[in-house]
């Protein structure tokens, strides 16, 4: 007796959305090892000579109040762009309009999130200090 296997259309089906999401996959693991390689971390090093106040130094913003320094990324956390200004006591957001305090809070929106703070590092070899963005 030959016996054949019969074919239903749910295993058709099935197989078919197998083939499909190959590429699907293989495609969505791609764009995961761009998103990898482009969020590789910045290496910025502050000057020795702050000034007291607010410093727009590349992507981040560095407050210095006497001997209490405060990092903040210069992203808005609305819609990324960057912050390079400040008026009376407020850094401001040059796209929508964003005001945010000296300590990275939000004060007028459309951004509701504070500004992300930064942990500083010393490098022990060169006394420098360091900020990873």
């Amino acid at each position: 007796m030959n016996k054949t296997e019969k074919i239903t259309r749910r295993s058709l089906l099935r197989k078919i959305a197998g083939i499909i999401s190959l590429p699907m996959i293989a495609f969505w693991m791609k764009g995961i090892d761009r998103t990898k390689a482009t969020s590789a971390r910045t290496k910025i090093t502050l000057p020795n000579d702050l000034s007291e106040g607010i410093t727009f130094l590349d992507k981040v913003i560095i407050r210095k109040n006497g001997k209490n320094v405060k990092v903040f990324s210069s992203s808005c956390t609305h819609l990324g762009c960057k912050i390079n200004s400040e008026a009376e006591d407020e850094l401001i957001c040059p796209c929508h309009g964003s005001k945010f305090s000296f300590d990275g809070n939000p004060i007028v929106g459309p951004a509701v999130k504070p500004l992300k703070q930064l942990e500083l590092h010393k490098d022990k070899k060169s006394g420098e200090v360091i900020v990873y963005v």
